[in-house]
């Protein structure tokens, strides 16, 4: 084997030794989460029946903390990051934002709660009421 030959050979393997461990590997870790789940309500009356609830992280943690309302108007949170989900929702305080359904496959304008949730590190279970929103044209 010539000496140069053997110099390229060697310095890809070590190359590639080193940068082998780190391939594949996100830097980020998934927080902790607890679980989450409640109800979405009309103030006016009724079960929000389908849509979308997210809850926004005040801080900027990097996840997606998002659920589906089903017909009875309950839901349950998952925590997305890094295209991984865990059940719940980290620890910290949440603007919350529901988009209900309009029972034809679309989904009205969303309507953002005036109050923050607080996701505390136990089971946490919200009641959450909203008024009607305006069907989207």
């Amino acid at each position: 084997m010539k000496p140069r030959f053997a110099f390229a050979l060697w310095s890809r393997l070590l190359v590639f030794a080193v940068l082998a461990p780190f391939a594949g590997c996100s830097s980020t870790k998934m927080p902790p989460t607890y679980p989450v789940r409640g109800t979405v309500s009309y103030r006016e009356a009724g079960a929000v029946q389908g849509g979308t609830i997210r809850f926004q992280p005040h801080s900027d943690s990097g996840v997606t903390v998002t659920g589906v309302i089903k017909n009875d108007g309950t839901f349950s949170l998952d925590t997305i990051r890094d295209n991984r989900r865990s059940a719940g929702a980290p620890q910290g305080t949440y603007l919350v934002t529901v988009a209900p359904s309009t029972g034809e496959g679309q989904l009205t304008a969303p309507v953002t709660l005036p109050q923050p949730c607080v996701v505390a590190p136990q089971d946490n279970e919200f009641h959450l009421r909203i008024d009607r929103p305006q069907r989207r044209r």
